[in-house]
């Protein structure tokens, strides 16, 4: 106890190197979260640090009272114009990262950097409300490290010590950086660094099982924070010309999905999210649930054994409420979601975080009867519906001998005519479906679904549009599918007697020499939609998409094992371990014995340890010099001092005339161990270096001269 509290510092002013320190961490911590804050915020917090830097050089420039209390009241000021809030999880993030900055301004002592050092950390949590990436965690955890080290710097003594302090000659007023002042900068940073890394390793396995013991909510705590409205890229509940073109055009993540079988073929991955029924004839809009008379889901058959599919869908944050999943669901998720009249899982509200959820489905339509109701809106007409578009219907319709053969009629016109498949269609009028039909006769699969959906129509079949995805590419690192916004798709559902609900994809139908490559897929890689992938890809391009593959599988994994470790998970993970009649009490009663064995277990061990590491590293080093010399035969008298033992041993000891290096070593490591351990102040730590440097060359030297004893004469 006595060497503890002689390690406490007791001067109470800090060094220059530390505010820098202290200030470059919450610079690079800054970066991660300038995306998320509004420019003017960004901009004040990181002049706040800059004039922080400015009073190292320029202690003059150190602010009053008369400036800190108008920043003070400029920081909130700031936050409230730009988010009408102080509290919440940007207003509320976006303060405490200003105040933290006005905080180490303002510090006048080693007190007051402490404590902005200690409340660095706590800062840190707040970036994941933004962002839960692995690459996040990995660069916060880093940072974290960091700030511990800083710490540990300031809770260390003496003044003399020099990590963290800026290379500078004394009255230079600038930073110059020799050979020798970083050698010794690096040497000085190493300690508290290692002392925290060892720290940190200590405590790993009691933080992994505490991670696993913790009783766990439903949804992170971030999630309970009220949220502004942000936009999101996604599938949205209206369909016209040119609103899922900019999605093909977006390589970001939707979901994954991990299936509990094989994998299907590709031509049946389609995602089904929201389902259009109205249409004024230029845009598709989703039909509310009132609209039908509240109509519940169709009743589900029992579907044949072995013809389900099981998987498992991670889904982005969308803000809406669409849960995609294959043709057809028949299980919805276990929470907050259901399946509505027209087989769209929707959740009980927006999506705002990542989510995953467990889905069956049935590769083959559904049959049963049609609603009137649906019947009707499956039906219904715009007013722009053209005389030649009746013309053409009426000849199918004259040649067709059932519902399949217009069907079919449909998708031969485009296939047989010169329709071509682009991403840059001509602009269209007030009549886009007729205009399509028989003038331009190019477009997206938008163009093509809405066109097909109004001719069913007028020949007398229901058909409604469904927005969702196509396909997704196999990740064979993570052994799941990525579904991304390129992936995005429409196509039509049409109404056939005895067959129900049947999935038409008219995009399909277009002859594969009609479609046209864009320079604008280039970027997406092999990750491209399923029906765009033309052409090859080179080796940097397949490099650069390996990579991505690998973040992927990274990202997947951090949310099954990390992120998505909620109270269902976390239950079956108990089960597997036999501990599954364990709940929240008995989770928390097994977490808090566990914790107590654990520091238990570590007492003990530090308890049965020599008390070597209560001896200052200066005795330490003394006492292996005593003890190397013991067992060369000279060991050290009582009371006999450093210097006195070291002129016995150059003047007692055999072989040392032949040895004057030897002797110089042994001379030179007891004098300069007196004068540390007897002067003034702490020993500095290029003392201990050099102390380390004799020892070795002292050991080497009588490990060599045992050697020559033992070596035989040659005559």
């Amino acid at each position: 106890m006595r060497a503890f509290l002689r390690s406490v510092p007791q001067p109470t002013q800090f060094r220059p190197g530390q505010v820098l320190a202290s200030s470059l961490l919450y610079a690079v911590a800054g970066l991660n979260l300038a995306p998320d804050l509004p420019l003017p915020l960004g901009v004040f917090f990181y002049l706040l640090l800059l004039y922080r830097v400015l009073t190292v050089y320029q202690p003059r420039f150190a602010p009053g009272r008369s400036l800190l209390v108008p920043l003070a009241l400029a920081a909130p000021a700031l936050v409230f114009h730009a988010y009408g809030t102080l509290v919440g999880q940007e207003g509320g993030t976006a303060l405490l990262t200003l105040l933290l900055a006005l905080k180490l301004l303002e510090g006048r002592n080693r007190r007051d950097l402490r404590l902005a050092v200690m409340l660095f950390p706590f800062w840190l949590v707040s970036h994941f409300f933004f962002d839960q990436s692995p690459g996040t965690a990995l660069s916060l955890g880093l940072l974290l490290l960091l700030d511990l080290a800083l710490l540990a710097d300031l809770a260390s003594a003496g003044v003399s010590s020099v990590p963290f302090a800026p290379m500078s000659a004394p009255g230079s007023g600038g930073l110059t950086v020799s050979g020798a002042g970083m050698r010794t900068f690096l040497r000085s940073v190493r300690q508290p660094v290692v002392v925290v890394l060892r720290l940190t390793l200590q405590s790993l396995p009691l933080a992994l099982l505490l991670f696993v013991l913790f009783p766990r909510l439903d949804a992170p705590l971030w999630s309970f924070l009220p949220v502004a409205e942000v936009a999101r890229t996604g599938i949205n509940d209206w369909l016209e010309p040119g609103s899922v073109t900019d999605l093909v055009l977006d390589g970001s993540l939707a979901f994954r999905v991990r299936f509990e079988g094989p994998i299907p073929p590709a031509e049946g991955l389609y995602w089904r999210g929201p389902v259009a029924w109205n249409t004024d004839g230029r845009r598709w809009s989703v039909g509310c649930p009132d609209q039908f008379g509240g109509l519940k889901p169709p009743p589900l058959p029992a579907p044949p054994a072995g013809q389900t599919i099981a998987y498992q869908v991670t889904l982005e944050p969308s803000r809406q409420r669409w849960l995609f999943a294959l043709d057809w669901p028949i299980a919805t998720p276990e929470r907050d979601a259901a399946l509505t009249h027209d087989l769209q899982l929707l959740a009980a509200k927006p999506i705002e975080e990542t989510r995953g959820y467990r889905v069956i489905s049935v590769p083959a339509p559904l049959g049963g009867d049609l609603p009137e109701e649906q019947r009707a809106a499956g039906l219904a007409l715009p007013d722009n519906i053209t005389a030649r578009m009746r013309a053409l219907v009426g000849t199918w319709q004259a040649r067709a001998k059932g519902p399949e053969d217009l069907v079919q009629a449909g998708l031969n016109y485009f296939n047989a005519e010169p329709f071509y498949y682009t991403l840059k269609p001509p602009r269209l009028g007030g009549n886009p479906a007729d205009e399509f039909l028989f003038e331009t006769r190019r477009g997206f699969c938008e163009h093509y679904a809405s066109s097909f959906a109004l001719l069913m129509r007028l020949a007398g079949l229901p058909a409604r549009i469904v927005m969702g995805y196509l396909g997704g590419e196999r990740n064979p690192l993570g052994d799941h599918l990525i579904v991304r916004q390129s992936d995005a798709h429409a196509w039509v559902e049409v109404w056939l007697p005895g067959r129900g609900w049947t999935r038409v994809d008219p995009t399909a139908a277009v002859a594969p020499e009609r479609v046209e490559p864009s320079p604008d897929l280039a970027s997406l890689a092999s990750g491209r939609p399923l029906r765009l992938r033309i052409g090859g890809v080179g080796t940097w391009g397949q490099f650069m998409h390996g990579l991505r593959l690998f973040g992927d599988a990274l990202d997947e994994n951090w949310y099954r094992w990390v992120l998505g470790l909620d109270r269902s998970r976390q239950q079956a993970l108990l089960e597997r371990l036999g501990l599954g009649w364990l709940r929240e009490y008995g989770l928390a009663g097994l977490m808090v014995l566990a914790a107590g064995a654990a520091l238990g277990l570590l007492m003990v061990l530090l308890r049965r340890e020599p008390g070597s590491r209560a001896i200052p590293p200066l005795d330490r080093l003394y006492q292996r010099f005593c003890t190397l010399m013991a067992r060369a035969g000279w060991p050290r008298h009582t009371r006999e001092g450093p210097n006195d033992y070291g002129q016995r041993l150059v003047t007692e000891m055999p072989d040392l005339a032949g040895s004057p290096g030897l002797a110089g070593r042994i001379t030179a490591f007891t004098e300069r161990f007196a004068r540390a351990h007897y002067g003034k102040g702490m020993p500095d730590r290029e003392v201990l270096v050099a102390l380390r440097a004799d020892l070795r060359m002292i050991k080497a030297g009588l490990r060599g001269q045992k050697a020559g004893r033992q070596r035989p004469a040659i005559d």
